[in-house]
Protein backbone atom coordinates (compact mmCIF):
# COMPACT_ATOMS: atom_id res chain seq x y z
CA UNK A 1 0.00 0.00 0.00
CA UNK A 2 2.74 2.45 0.87
CA UNK A 3 4.32 1.90 -2.50
CA UNK A 4 1.21 2.81 -4.47
CA UNK A 5 0.53 6.00 -2.52
CA UNK A 6 4.05 7.21 -3.24
CA UNK A 7 3.52 6.63 -6.96
CA UNK A 8 0.39 8.76 -6.91
CA UNK A 9 2.19 11.58 -5.15
CA UNK A 10 4.96 11.61 -7.74
CA UNK A 11 2.55 11.75 -10.67
CA UNK A 12 0.54 14.70 -9.36
CA UNK A 13 0.73 17.60 -11.79
CA UNK A 14 1.61 15.45 -14.78
CA UNK A 15 -1.83 15.99 -16.31
CA UNK A 16 -1.51 19.76 -16.10
CA UNK A 17 1.94 19.66 -17.73
CA UNK A 18 0.65 17.41 -20.51
CA UNK A 19 -2.34 19.70 -20.96
CA UNK A 20 -0.13 22.79 -21.17
CA UNK A 21 2.08 21.21 -23.81
CA UNK A 22 -0.82 19.67 -25.70
CA UNK A 23 -3.00 22.78 -25.79
CA UNK A 24 -0.17 24.79 -27.35
CA UNK A 25 0.14 22.32 -30.23
CA UNK A 26 -3.62 22.14 -30.59
CA UNK A 27 -3.94 25.94 -30.75
CA UNK A 28 -1.19 26.16 -33.37
CA UNK A 29 -2.95 23.52 -35.45
CA UNK A 30 -6.29 25.29 -35.03
CA UNK A 31 -4.88 28.69 -36.03
CA UNK A 32 -3.19 27.14 -39.07
CA UNK A 33 -6.53 25.60 -40.05
CA UNK A 34 -8.25 28.99 -39.67
CA UNK A 35 -5.56 30.62 -41.85
CA UNK A 36 -5.87 28.02 -44.60
CA UNK A 37 -9.68 28.20 -44.50
CA UNK A 38 -9.66 31.99 -44.78
CA UNK A 39 -7.18 31.85 -47.66
CA UNK A 40 -9.47 29.38 -49.45
CA UNK A 41 -12.40 31.72 -48.87
CA UNK A 42 -10.49 34.71 -50.23
CA UNK A 43 -9.51 32.62 -53.26
CA UNK A 44 -13.15 31.80 -53.98
CA UNK A 45 -14.14 35.45 -53.49
CA UNK A 46 -11.50 36.45 -56.08
CA UNK A 47 -13.00 33.82 -58.42
CA UNK A 48 -16.45 35.32 -57.92
CA UNK A 49 -15.16 38.85 -58.47
CA UNK A 50 -13.47 38.07 -61.78
CA UNK A 51 -16.43 36.03 -63.01
CA UNK A 52 -18.96 38.76 -62.26
CA UNK A 53 -16.76 41.60 -63.51
CA UNK A 54 -15.78 39.88 -66.77
CA UNK A 55 -19.42 38.93 -67.45
CA UNK A 56 -20.57 42.52 -66.99
CA UNK A 57 -17.64 43.96 -68.95
CA UNK A 58 -18.04 41.68 -71.98
CA UNK A 59 -21.73 42.58 -72.24
CA UNK A 60 -21.11 46.32 -71.95
CA UNK A 61 -22.23 48.38 -74.92
CA UNK A 62 -19.54 51.00 -74.51
CA UNK A 63 -16.09 50.38 -75.94
CA UNK A 64 -14.18 50.94 -72.72
CA UNK A 65 -14.40 47.40 -71.41
CA UNK A 66 -11.49 47.89 -69.03
CA UNK A 67 -13.25 50.79 -67.30
CA UNK A 68 -16.41 48.69 -66.90
CA UNK A 69 -14.37 45.76 -65.55
CA UNK A 70 -12.61 48.02 -63.04
CA UNK A 71 -15.86 49.70 -62.00
CA UNK A 72 -17.57 46.37 -61.29
CA UNK A 73 -14.64 45.07 -59.24
CA UNK A 74 -14.37 48.26 -57.22
CA UNK A 75 -18.11 48.79 -56.71
CA UNK A 76 -19.05 49.68 -53.15
CA UNK A 77 -22.08 47.40 -53.09
CA UNK A 78 -20.18 44.31 -54.27
CA UNK A 79 -20.25 41.13 -52.23
CA UNK A 80 -16.46 40.82 -52.16
CA UNK A 81 -15.91 44.44 -51.09
CA UNK A 82 -16.99 43.56 -47.56
CA UNK A 83 -14.59 40.65 -47.14
CA UNK A 84 -11.37 41.54 -48.94
CA UNK A 85 -9.21 44.63 -49.12
CA UNK A 86 -9.94 46.24 -52.50
CA UNK A 87 -6.59 48.06 -52.33
CA UNK A 88 -4.82 44.68 -52.70
CA UNK A 89 -6.47 44.03 -56.07
CA UNK A 90 -4.83 44.78 -59.40
CA UNK A 91 -6.57 44.39 -62.73
CA UNK A 92 -5.36 44.17 -66.30
CA UNK A 93 -7.10 43.73 -69.62
CA UNK A 94 -5.53 42.48 -72.85
CA UNK A 95 -7.33 42.54 -76.20
CA UNK A 96 -6.80 40.23 -79.17
CA UNK A 97 -8.27 40.09 -82.66
CA UNK A 98 -8.09 36.32 -83.20
CA UNK A 99 -7.35 33.01 -81.54
CA UNK A 100 -4.00 32.84 -83.33
CA UNK A 101 -3.04 36.17 -81.71
CA UNK A 102 -3.70 34.58 -78.31
CA UNK A 103 -1.17 31.85 -79.07
CA UNK A 104 1.62 34.33 -79.72
CA UNK A 105 3.40 35.49 -76.57
CA UNK A 106 3.00 39.21 -76.11
CA UNK A 107 5.93 41.49 -76.75
CA UNK A 108 6.88 43.52 -73.75
CA UNK A 109 6.16 47.19 -74.14
CA UNK A 110 8.03 50.19 -72.84
CA UNK A 111 7.05 49.38 -69.25
CA UNK A 112 8.59 45.93 -69.54
CA UNK A 113 5.35 43.99 -69.09
CA UNK A 114 2.46 42.60 -71.09
CA UNK A 115 -0.32 44.04 -68.97
CA UNK A 116 -2.03 46.22 -71.55
CA UNK A 117 -2.05 44.70 -75.02
CA UNK A 118 -4.25 45.65 -77.97
CA UNK A 119 -7.14 48.02 -78.47
CA UNK A 120 -10.70 47.43 -77.31
CA UNK A 121 -12.26 48.54 -80.58
CA UNK A 122 -12.74 45.66 -83.03
CA UNK A 123 -11.03 43.18 -80.70
CA UNK A 124 -13.32 40.22 -80.25
CA UNK A 125 -11.27 38.47 -77.55
CA UNK A 126 -10.16 39.80 -74.20
CA UNK A 127 -8.24 38.41 -71.26
CA UNK A 128 -9.24 39.88 -67.94
CA UNK A 129 -6.74 39.34 -65.14
CA UNK A 130 -7.37 39.91 -61.46
CA UNK A 131 -4.53 39.63 -58.95
CA UNK A 132 -4.95 39.80 -55.21
CA UNK A 133 -2.15 40.14 -52.68
CA UNK A 134 -3.16 38.05 -49.69
CA UNK A 135 -1.76 39.14 -46.35
CA UNK A 136 -1.80 36.22 -43.90
CA UNK A 137 -3.84 36.85 -40.76
CA UNK A 138 -1.40 35.09 -38.44
CA UNK A 139 1.74 36.38 -40.11
CA UNK A 140 3.59 36.95 -36.85
CA UNK A 141 2.69 33.55 -35.45
CA UNK A 142 3.70 31.48 -38.48
CA UNK A 143 6.47 33.82 -39.73
CA UNK A 144 5.26 34.01 -43.32
CA UNK A 145 7.59 36.73 -44.50
CA UNK A 146 6.08 37.32 -47.91
CA UNK A 147 2.55 37.97 -49.06
CA UNK A 148 0.78 35.37 -51.15
CA UNK A 149 -0.38 36.31 -54.63
CA UNK A 150 -3.65 34.94 -55.97
CA UNK A 151 -4.16 35.47 -59.70
CA UNK A 152 -7.08 34.59 -61.96
CA UNK A 153 -7.51 35.03 -65.70
CA UNK A 154 -10.61 34.75 -67.85
CA UNK A 155 -10.68 34.69 -71.64
CA UNK A 156 -13.96 36.06 -73.03
CA UNK A 157 -15.52 36.94 -76.35
CA UNK A 158 -16.64 40.56 -76.25
CA UNK A 159 -20.35 40.44 -77.12
CA UNK A 160 -20.45 43.70 -79.07
CA UNK A 161 -17.24 42.93 -80.94
CA UNK A 162 -17.88 39.29 -81.86
CA UNK A 163 -18.71 40.16 -85.46
CA UNK A 164 -14.95 40.81 -85.72
CA UNK A 165 -14.08 37.31 -84.43
CA UNK A 166 -11.50 35.47 -86.52
CA UNK A 167 -10.19 31.96 -86.14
Amino acid sequence: MAKSSRGVKRSRGVVSIEFALGIFGFLLMFLFWVEVSYMGYVSSVVDLAITEASRDAKNAEEEDYKAKFTAVVQADNSLWGNFINIDNLSMTTRYYNSVSDLAVPCEQGEGGDCNEVGEAKNSSLAIYTLEYTYNPVFNLLFDLSSDIGLAREVIVIQEYERSEFKQ
